[in-house]
């Protein structure tokens, strides 16, 4: 079967094509890239740190809310 297009339809069509392939052009490469994480070495571990390492935060006491968490009841402490 044969099928006849207008000559404007053919140039909506390829310029459709071509504004398509601008606008998804960039975007996919970027899409495409996976984020760099980034690497820490561990010098007491010996490795690379794991990214759920890297997000893990520890929270330490100071001096005085260590004394005063241990030895609530206390007025002082030497």
């Amino acid at each position: 079967m044969l099928i006849s297009f207008h000559s404007s339809t053919l140039l909506k069509i390829l310029l459709l094509g071509i504004s398509f392939f601008l606008w998804l052009g960039p975007t996919a490469s970027s899409h495409a890239a996976e984020p760099q994480l980034e690497r820490i070495w561990d010098q007491d571990l010996k490795r690379w740190l794991t990214p759920d390492e890297l997000g893990h935060m520890e929270i330490y006491f100071t001096e005085d809310e260590a004394a005063k968490v241990m030895f609530p009841d206390s007025e002082s402490i030497r």
